[in-house]
């Protein structure tokens, strides 16, 4: 049974590998046509591009692909491959004649191999390249006799015979680097003749060689040096017999001595020159002092001592010219002197000290110099000084305790930050002089002749103050709020009451439908009864139906029954309605207050002589804000109480306000008080008053000592008038004003890390300061040099009057201690 079952299984195996055989030759075979088919189609393409390497490639794979298919003809294939064979070998041969006709063989035997390659057989391939190798030999014998007659230092003969085999054999391997070590040898071997006959004096071959070596190579630096060098040496001769005439016959020795400082550098190896030129510096130096003479017999000093230290300049220690130049110092210093005396005598102390300054600059240590210079210092730093009269604040009847309040607090504000060239006088009494004249000081002129006699005596300025309105006032502006509030009810459905609702009558539905279906069960059964005794037995099962849907229609009544007797009572306990909430909403003020105190003020600085200097109105300002809302418990609208400061609060900052802005002008005002010498500068220069601009110029500096623009300006036309005191000859009067006055300082900064906050001047740190114990960074800048500093602009006015290393003392603040702190000023960046 198993064998009859398992022969055909058998028989269909033995089937399969041959059937799967053929298919496989089959796609072999078709899979190997189109391959090469493919490769033959791809060679094409590179052959019509002209890559017949890549063309022969794919060609040579199509045949391959083509012989592994059986019993197909592959002439196609192996014409296709011929073909690409033949063009590529005529396409190197053409590479290959084109290389030999411009004499690169290199390339034209690379060329003509390939083509051989292609085409072993071809005569014309092999008689060209038999040609190429002919004349590579021809050129490289041509080589080595160049390079053997290069051995035997026939420079010439080797460079043309190597240039006739670069002519047939341009690549030429190494054949340009022989030529160029060739015209290299020979151009060595020339400068070398040529050094050895300029050293032995034969200036003339030493450039005939020269100019051979450069024949060969035509950049050569040190060959053009010998040439140049025999071209200077020349010159130098003739401006050497030039100068040596010139000493002979005693004239023009600075000429002389220009033409053998000239030969000095064309020929620094003569023999004479060195000595020359010390020969015509004597004869120049001569000249000049006799010159020196002669001015100063004219009263020249200026341009005797020019003459004199060009001596110097040439021979420091000829003759007795050290004791001329002392001598002609002396006379001019002494010069200035009297000058000095003479600016002092006439009240112009600026004139004087740059007199002074010049004698100084000649004889440093000149007693009756210094002597001028510290009067003249002394006097200009008082007459820089500052006096300032405090006449106060003016006010009507209502304003007198806000006046009074301002009077104490400026003149003590002034005490305290006054610079150090700035004078507070108390005129206070005079401002009961200008209010007989006028309620209103800002109309009064203090020129009146009515208080001439009263005036302040002895200020710069006076600082009259006015009260010109004071009070506070409050405006009101409203807005509107809502508010939500409760205004009634209202009855709404209650939805469990309508669920139940819909519940009952759902049931009520069911429930007439059930008692139908009952009556018709009854109806059916009693129908069912009265038929006849053959007739029932013939219906016994009907009427069994009949009874179990009575049955089942009761119970299902009674059910209903039952179930809508529970829903009646559970909607009987239910509300058919809810009250809800009523919700209004009520529009209510808002009262939003602002209460301002202001204080507005006139400030006049006034110059004796009636004229304002400065003017300004002031005003301090104090805002208070805050919303009221009366309640209105009704309708919901809680009591928003007014909270505002006090008027005398509110008066109190106002007046802060004010007085820090009067704070800031006076101090501006006053450390910048040299100011007014600049106007006095330009107006005398104007005039063409040359010592009063001086003047003015002068006392600018003292009062303000460190460096700014208007400084640097000031300074420039000081130079300018002392280079033309002093015949032209320039000074460093920057150094000598900070050396010896004390003015025209660097700025100075502190030595710390300092920021603005609204606790004052914070110090984060300080740079290279040795720290007293206990005290920690940050703390707060109280104090400098006893005045108090409240901002950065007060601080940077005081750094305005200090230079870099002049000594202050602080006072700093740290944990409620403060301590006192010495430090250098560093220079300002």
């Amino acid at each position: 049974m198993n064998r009859k079952i398992n022969a055909p299984y058998r028989k269909a195996n033995l089937q399969i590998p041959i059937v799967g055989f053929l298919a496989i030759i089959i796609v072999l075979f078709f899979s190997g046509c189109d391959q090469a088919l493919e490769a033959h189609k791809r060679a094409n393409e590179h052959l019509s591009q002209g890559r017949y390497e890549q063309a022969i490639a794919e060609f040579e794979q199509a045949l391959a692909f083509c012989h592994q298919q059986s019993r197909k003809p592959c002439d196609l294939y192996e014409q296709s491959l011929a073909d690409a064979k033949r063009r590529a070998g005529e396409h190197y041969f053409g590479l290959a004649q084109k290389a030999f006709a411009e004499t690169d063989l290199g390339k034209a035997q690379q060329h003509i191999t390939r083509a051989i390659e292609y085409a072993p057989q071809d005569a014309v391939f092999q008689q060209l390249r038999r040609r190429i190798l002919e004349q590579m030999q021809v050129a490289e014998e041509l080589r080595r006799q160049a390079l053997a007659l290069a051995d035997g230092r026939q420079w010439d003969q080797a460079i043309e015979t190597l240039q006739k085999a670069l002519g047939q054999y341009r690549s030429l391997p190494n054949g340009t680097n022989d030529l160029n070590t060739i015209r290299q040898n020979a151009y060595e071997q020339y400068l070398t003749e040529a050094r050895a006959l300029l050293a032995g004096g034969d200036w003339d071959s030493a450039v005939a060689q020269a100019n051979t070596a450069l024949s060969y190579y035509s950049n050569g630096r040190e060959a053009k040096q010998i040439i140049q060098q025999v071209a200077n040496q020349r010159q130098a001769l003739a401006l050497i017999e030039a100068a040596k005439e010139l000493l002979t016959q005693n004239q023009d020795p600075q000429s002389a001595l220009n033409n053998l400082q000239q030969a000095r550098q064309l020929y620094p190896s003569h023999p004479e020159v060195a000595a020359l030129i010390v020969q015509a510096k004597q004869a120049v130096c001569d000249q000049k002092i006799s010159a020196a003479l002669q001015r100063q017999n004219q009263g020249d000093l200026h341009g005797a001592l020019r003459q004199l230290r060009d001596c110097k300049r040439l021979l420091d220690s000829y003759g007795n010219i050290d004791a001329l130049i002392g001598q002609i110092q002396v006379q001019i210093a002494e010069s200035h002197i009297v000058k000095a005396v003479e600016f002092r005598e006439q009240n112009l102390d600026g004139n004087a000290l740059l007199h002074s300054l010049l004698a100084l600059s000649y004889i440093p240590d000149h007693p009756q110099a210094g002597a001028e210079l510290y009067a003249a210092s002394l006097r200009l730093r008082e007459r820089t000084e500052y006096a300032l009269g405090y006449v106060g604040f003016q006010a009507r009847p209502d304003t007198i305790l806000t006046a009074q309040n301002l009077d104490s607090s400026v003149l003590v504000h002034l005490h305290a930050v006054k610079p150090p060239n700035a004078v507070i006088v108390d005129c206070m009494p005079f401002k009961t002089v200008l209010g007989r004249i006028s309620i209103n000081i800002a109309d009064v002129s203090i020129t009146d002749v009515r208080i001439q006699s009263d005036k302040p005596k002895d200020v710069d300025a006076l600082l009259i103050g006015q009260v010109l309105d004071n009070h506070i006032e409050i405006q009101e502006t409203t807005t509107y709020g809502k508010s939500r509030y409760q205004s009634g009810l209202q009855a709404v459905p209650n939805p469990d009451y309508t669920r139940l609702q819909n519940t009952v009558q759902e049931i009520t539905r069911k429930l007439q439908e059930a008692q139908t279906q009952l009556t018709e069960a009854r109806t059916s059964l009693r129908q069912s009864q009265s038929l006849t005794r053959t007739s029932r037995r013939n219906t016994t099962i009907s009427q069994k139906e009949a009874m179990d849907t009575v049955t089942a229609s009761q119970q299902k009544v009674t059910d209903l029954s039952n179930e809508l007797t529970r829903s009646k009572a559970s909607l009987a306990a239910i509300p058919p309605h809810h009250q809800n909430p009523v919700h209004s909403e009520h529009r209510y003020p808002i009262v939003h207050v602002t209460k301002t105190a202001r204080l507005v003020c006139l400030l006049r600085f006034v110059h004796p002589d009636g004229a304002i200097l400065l003017a300004e109105q002031i005003t301090g300002l104090a805002i208070a804000e805050d919303d009221y809302v009366q309640p209105d418990p009704a309708h919901n609208v809680p009591a928003d109480p007014l909270q505002m400061p006090s008027e005398t609060t509110m008066i109190a900052l106002a007046l802060e306000d004010a007085l820090s802005r009067i704070f800031a002008l006076t101090d501006g005002f006053l450390w910048n008080h040299g100011n007014r010498f600049l106007s006095l500068m330009q107006q005398a220069r104007n005039a063409a008053q040359q010592d009063l601009a001086i003047e003015h110029a002068v006392k600018y500096l003292f009062a303000q000592p460190v460096i700014n623009p208007d400084s640097d300006r000031v300074v420039r036309f000081l130079t300018e008038i002392v280079n033309n005191y002093n015949g032209g000859e320039t000074i460093d009067l920057k150094r000598m004003l900070r050396e010896r006055c004390g003015v025209f300082l660097s700025p100075g900064a502190l030595p710390a890390d300092i920021r603005e906050s609204a606790n004052g001047l914070v110090i984060s740190g300080f740079r290279r300061v040795e720290l007293p114990p206990n005290l920690r960074c940050p703390c707060t800048l109280t104090m400098v040099e006893g005045i108090p500093i409240h901002s950065l602009d007060t601080l940077n006015a005081m750094m305005s009057q200090y230079g870099e290393g002049r000594h202050i003392t602080l006072t700093v603040e740290h944990n409620g201690q403060y301590r006192l702190i010495d430090v250098n000023l560093v220079r300002a960046r």
